[in-house]
């Protein structure tokens, strides 16, 4: 068991929390020195001793002695599967069974590094006491079941033999914004609360028909539900100093597998900005619309007054060509029945304004009867 832990500085902690974090890609910090509480289990690969079949806990509790219950478990290292860097961690099958006993408290948090490591893809971490998954179930990984579902059934790590860096926690007051339920960094919780195990185990429990190939770098467990800093933090330790994925600090996407580079979602004020300028975008081909069969109407119409006018210009006749009237003489004069008649013509037809004086001017006036 170690001794106590020498905390960071609080000025590590908060810029861990806003983006970056005090850990080196694939560097193992002292273990003194990575978490601001102590957890009261935490188990690491390079701690398991085989030979004596116990793990040396680097949390405020006791060693875990007893460890494998059947079959058999190595420590390993490797890259791949999401690791940049070598990591150490402890390897069974199917048919090893490992308990660590009473190690998950009433009120939680737990973060662990485990991957699907064969054919064999059941629960890794399960629990005898309670229906209780952390981590894997039936082929998905990032998923978590405390007495009830806390995320999706389908996971959210692909490939799923990638590795998983997952914490959890069952506190009732839980919400998205504090962190409860975080996979590779993203955010996959749901619902609160939750029990927890009366042991914890692997391919064991009240579900040992479940079982996996497996892989274990880290277990850590806390009696406390842990605030967002600390979870952001503990997931920068797994991702960064563990599997050596530079530039994480608890903004990266889905799958332990993808690239720093990927895009973080929108906010909502863009989403917002986007459906806005698709709106003012549809109103102005409203508009548009509206506009042109509004200048069709028009041009309709100004096609329509050029007829009457070609049609009126037809019916008027034009004053036929006589000898010069003499000077004093008065003008030729329509009788009052064909003035009417004419009057009557121009009133029924829609002309534009100026074109019944375009009328007179090309076909004489129509005179009024003398008084």
């Amino acid at each position: 068991m170690a001794g106590g832990m020498l905390l960071f500085p609080p000025a590590a902690v908060e810029a861990s929390a806003e983006g970056s974090n005090p850990f080196q890609a694939g560097t193992m910090p002292d273990s003194t020195q990575v978490f601001e509480r102590t957890p009261s289990t935490w188990i690491r690969a390079e701690d398991f001793d085989a030979s004596a079949n116990v793990w040396n806990n680097s949390g405020s509790g006791g060693d875990l002695s007893g460890v494998v219950t059947s079959g058999s478990a190595s420590i390993e290292s490797g890259s791949g599967h999401g690791a940049a860097s070598d990591i150490t961690f402890v390897s069974g099958s199917s048919s090893t069974v490992m308990s660590f006993g009473n190690v998950v408290p009433a009120t939680f948090t737990i973060c662990s590094l485990t991957r699907y490591a064969g054919a064999e893809q059941g629960r890794i971490l399960t629990g005898s006491g309670a229906d209780w998954l952390h981590g894997h179930a039936a082929g998905q990984a990032g998923v978590a079941y405390y007495a009830r579902w806390r995320t999706s059934d389908a996971g959210t790590v692909s490939p799923n033999t990638d590795w998983l860096a997952m914490c959890g926690m069952n506190s009732e007051s839980c919400s998205p914004s504090s962190r409860c339920i975080v996979a590779n960094a993203v955010e996959v919780g749901s619902g609160t609360g939750g029990s927890s195990p009366r042991s914890l185990y692997v391919n064991g429990g009240d579900h040992a028909s479940e079982k996996s190939d497996f892989a274990i770098a880290e277990v850590i467990v806390w009696d406390e539900a842990l605030p967002r800093a600390e979870v952001d933090r503990a997931m920068a330790y797994l991702l960064v100093a563990r599997l050596g994925q530079e530039g994480t600090s608890g903004g990266k996407g889905r799958g332990s597998g993808d690239t720093d580079e990927e895009a973080s979602p929108l906010p909502w004020w863009a989403w917002l900005l986007i459906v806005l300028l698709v709106l003012l975008l549809c109103l102005c081909g409203v508009c548009l619309a509206f506009f042109c069969l509004w200048r069709g109407g028009r041009k309709q119409r100004n096609e329509g007054h050029v007829e009457c006018f070609e049609a009126v210009t037809s019916v008027v006749p034009a004053p036929e060509a006589g000898p010069a009237a003499k000077p004093g003489a008065a003008a030729p004069r329509l009788a009052p029945s064909a003035l009417q008649a004419e009057e009557r013509k121009l009133q029924s037809i829609a002309l534009m304004p100026g074109q019944v004086e375009e009328v007179q001017e090309r076909r004489g006036p129509l005179i009024s009867p003398a008084p």
